[in-house]
């Protein structure tokens, strides 16, 4: 896949890479890999980056990150030696500020899995307030996977990573005859010189909401019980759309009234808002009856009796703000189409749900997330 290469010679310095995506074996990768760490401004929380060189003063520290490859000999391996074959390392330089780094493996979904862990890792890196700069993949196929499996993963990963202006920067894949079906583990990090942390959440902070509850997991069950196979690039364009944070997240940021945010996977919004107050070590009040559901999202709950707060939710945003900023933000993220809700606030040492009834119930356990209750019968996990 591009950036997951293997076989070359060791090499620190890079030249000739078209800046195009897709051409010839490296697919500019490295190169502008390079370029992007030597040249790019670090992402800060008011938007003003420190430009640097190696020429810098003796001051300023950097660190080299080693990224080593080595496919496997099998078909699918032998498909990756042949479209690539550029590099075993890359070194890349990167000024000492902070590195955020957050890995997720995708095993439970069949179509568009390159999509899915792209958006996973990189929401991660989002909830930081810091747009995600590179990416990395390990790919484990079953015996006997051909070598079009392989290509439409990577292709999946090119077209998420190209979408979100994220590098790949290397990864490793395999055939394997411990695993029986497709897992992907990612990782996505970045070296910023600011960033938010949900244990610097206050008591008092509001909690704001995008879009609605059980996103992914409503795209993961129509994907696996649909009949034909969603991989059009307008079904990718919408899982696009649907499960990435990074605009609400960085945005947010920038406001500088943001104390905590996160992605809420599994658990969903409850398992969100829970492990935000536990990070915190501060209770909540959340308003079940604020919290917005799609139309889809409740008929699938409904008909598979799961509860849609408790399913997996990336692709809705939760952030903790200080009062004084919720209409800045809200109005901010509106003007670019993204759906806000001010759905509860941190407080007190309780956590707190009060349902449609107003009555008040506390939460004393970490959400299990709600898709896991589907009988393998009737959807593949």
């Amino acid at each position: 896949m591009p950036g997951h290469y293997g076989g070359g010679q060791h090499s620190s310095s890079f030249s000739g890479g078209n800046s195009g995506r897709d051409t010839g074996s490296d697919y500019g990768q490295f190169d502008r890999a390079v370029s992007q760490a030597q040249n790019n401004p670090a992402p800060s929380s008011g938007g003003d980056g420190v430009n640097w060189s190696p020429s810098d003063d003796i001051d300023s520290t950097y660190t080299t990150t080693s990224f080593d490859v080595t496919p496997e000999e099998s078909s699918a391996g032998k498909f990756m030696d042949n479209i690539t074959s550029a590099y075993e390392k890359v070194e890349v330089p990167i000024k000492a500020f902070n590195v955020i780094t957050s890995s997720d493996p995708v095993t439970g979904i069949k179509e568009n899995i390159g999509i899915y862990v792209v958006n996973l890792c990189a929401n991660d890196i989002a909830v930081s307030g810091n747009h995600p700069n590179f990416f990395q993949s390990v790919i484990l196929l079953p015996k006997n996977s051909d070598t079009n499996l392989l290509k439409s993963i990577v292709d999946d990963i090119n077209y998420a990573t190209s979408k979100l202006g994220i590098e790949i920067t290397g990864g490793h894949t395999e055939v394997t005859n411990i695993v029986d079906q497709p897992i992907v583990i990612g990782t996505a990090f970045s070296a910023v010189d600011k960033f938010v942390s949900n244990k610097n959440i206050c008591e008092g902070d509001m909690i704001i909401m995008t879009k609605t509850a059980g996103i992914e997991g409503t795209l993961i069950i129509e994907n696996m019980l649909s009949v034909s196979t969603n991989t059009s690039k307008s079904y990718k364009k919408k899982l696009m759309s649907n499960l990435s944070i990074i605009k609400e997240a960085t945005e947010a940021f920038n406001t500088g009234y943001v104390n905590g945010m996160h992605d809420p996977t599994e658990g969903g919004i409850l398992g969100g808002i829970y492990e935000m107050s536990e990070a915190s070590n501060i209770g909540f009040k959340l308003y079940l009856n604020k919290i917005p559901v799609s139309i889809k999202t409740k008929n699938i709950c409904k008909k598979y009796d799961i509860d849609p707060l408790k399913l997996i939710s990336s692709g809705s945003l939760l952030i903790a703000v200080n009062p004084l900023g919720v209409k800045i933000i809200c109005d901010k993220l509106n003007k670019f189409g993204i759906s806000t809700k001010c759905v509860g606030e941190f407080s007190g040492k309780k956590k707190i749900i009060v349902n449609e009834n107003n009555d008040f119930e506390e939460l004393n356990y970490e959400p299990i997330d709600e898709l896991w209750k589907i009988s393998s019968n009737e959807i593949w996990l």
